[in-house]
């Protein structure tokens, strides 16, 4: 009798480790793919944010190459 009963109780506890194991790996699945969307996203807003250097100091550059040469637009 006995031996049923750490049989059956055996075979409940592996089943709530197995959740747990599931449990865990979906939240470490979860960050690691919230990692690579936030490196991603810093990528592009890094891109963009040197891009718009690029264009403000060729403005820049412009504006004193008309200030320099007294030009007329």
């Amino acid at each position: 009798m006995k031996n049923k009963q750490l049989l059956s109780n055996s075979a409940g506890t592996s089943l709530i480790e197995l959740l747990i194991a599931m449990m865990l790996f979906s939240i470490l699945v979860g960050s690691i793919i919230l990692g690579f969307t936030n490196i991603a996203r810093n990528e592009q807003n890094v891109r963009l944010k040197g891009q718009a250097i690029n264009l403000a100091r060729e403005g820049a550059e412009a504006v004193y190459t008309l200030a320099e040469d007294d030009w007329d637009v």
